[in-house]
């Protein structure tokens, strides 16, 4: 179960549901509008704003999802994995865009650069 709480007040703002297994990744979009999450359920989900219900999914990772975050124009989503692949998706669609297979152990952390490039 992932959780969406206020920072000044410690309160619970919302519970996000459909994450079955651990959470292991929580990402806002810059513009604070989406959150991708990550769990060990194989799969990343992007929330829309003030909704506790997925709107997208990306699934194809075959272990945890250790990390999941937005690049800067939030168009697209980098997730690792713990299957030893990174992945590039779009956050609209749920498509992948590229599967990156180069690591032979867990890949703890993925992101993009400040200018998304890369």
């Amino acid at each position: 179960m992932a959780m969406v709480w206020d920072a000044i007040t410690g309160e619970c703002l919302m519970t996000l549901q459909g994450n079955y297994g651990d959470v292991y990744a929580a990402s806002f979009e810059q513009s604070s509008q989406r959150i991708v999450v990550g769990s060990a359920d194989g799969t990343a989900k992007v929330y829309p704003p003030s909704s506790e219900t997925y709107s997208v999914i990306m699934e194809g990772h075959t272990g945890n999802v250790w990390a999941a975050s937005f690049s800067p124009d939030g168009s697209q989503i980098v997730t690792s994995s713990s299957d030893t692949t990174a992945r590039v998706w779009s956050s609209e669609s749920g498509e992948c865009f590229g599967t990156m297979r180069v690591h032979q152990a867990d890949v703890l952390a993925a992101s993009f650069s400040h200018d998304g490039r890369s």
